[in-house]
């Protein structure tokens, strides 16, 4: 029984070490350049991070059939909504949903829940998520005008719309505060 418990401590030091190295729960490392990004959105049109310089970006990785995704995205649609006609912040999302006609049915499944983000696409590669180390949805990350990476938050930040909305609102504000704009 005593050499189980050992091995069960030596096994959990292990992984608690493996997992500050590689960075635990995910995301990019927050003080870095943020990965370039040139994908799709839902409408077909072409996305560029690098033409958003100077903007804070908010990316959100999820998916339709993510429970904890589906409970931040009407926050997401609300913080949207605040910073729409703000030149100097652009809220985005990243579905990583799979399967040919995806975007017909994501524009369709959009729709229906009143949602109006802008959407990037996934690559079938998963490209994106491999660039973002993202290891859970949803992931939201906060990239500043400076293109580095200034928040990372793996899950939910809070347990209702209101709390999630108010928890992106600040990183939000905390951006652009750092920026000076």
């Amino acid at each position: 029984m005593n050499n189980t418990l050992r091995w069960l401590a030596i096994a959990a030091i292990c992984a608690m070490l493996a997992m500050s190295i590689i960075g635990g729960r995910g995301g990019p490392p927050v003080g870095g350049v943020a990965p370039s990004i040139e994908v799709q959105t839902v409408n077909g049109e072409r996305f560029s991070l690098a033409d958003q310089k100077g903007r804070v970006v908010v990316l959100d990785f999820w998916a339709t059939w993510c429970g904890p995704c589906k409970r931040s995205l009407p926050a997401l649609q609300r913080v949207h909504e605040r910073y729409f006609d703000d030149e100097r912040v652009l809220v985005a999302s990243v579905n990583t949903d799979d399967g040919a006609g995806r975007a017909r049915a994501l524009l369709g499944w959009m729709k229906n829940r009143g949602f109006d983000f802008p959407v990037l696409l996934e690559t079938p590669d998963k490209r994106l998520s491999a660039a973002y180390r993202v290891q859970a949805i949803p992931t939201m990350v906060v990239i500043g005008a400076d293109g580095h990476v200034r928040a990372v938050q793996v899950g939910l930040p809070a347990h209702d719309t209101d709390g999630i909305e108010r928890h992106i609102g600040d990183e939000i504000e905390e951006a652009l505060s750092a920026a000076g704009i």
